[in-house]
């Protein structure tokens, strides 16, 4: 089965992380594309931003992968996502098989409902 076809008949996995996102604090738009920068969908994003973004995320995404790699080795230098927060938005960026998905959000929506600090919430999925 591939990256992003149905595992049953409700939602495929793209699908149950589009919803996730558009459930989270401070949610402005999300964009999923191929990794060759195709966009496949948007929203919140005019057509033009979203292109744009496409193009300039995937040579972003690239080099940061490669230059981790070369600082911290094989181990411990896998990229899995990368975020980049304005002083109002932030955009998370993360691959998945053969496709990039990136979420923009609102930074200050998170700081005012998360604490003065800004300190993100636990990523109820990892164990310290």
């Amino acid at each position: 089965m591939g990256d992003f076809e149905k595992k049953d008949d409700h939602e495929s996995p793209a699908d149950h992380m589009i919803h996730q996102a558009e459930h989270a604090t401070g949610y402005k738009g999300y964009i999923v594309m191929n990794n060759d920068g195709v966009l496949l969908r948007y929203n919140g994003f005019s057509q033009p931003e979203a292109l744009q973004l496409a193009y300039s995320a995937i040579s972003l995404y690239q080099k940061s992968k490669s230059t981790t790699l070369d600082l911290l080795g094989k181990e411990d230098g896998a990229v899995e996502s990368v975020r980049i927060r304005s002083k109002k938005d932030e955009l998370i960026m993360t691959q998945h098989g053969n496709f990039t998905f990136i979420v923009r959000q609102s930074f200050m929506e998170r700081v005012m409902e998360e604490g003065e600090d800004g300190a993100a919430a636990p990523d109820p999925g990892h164990e310290e």
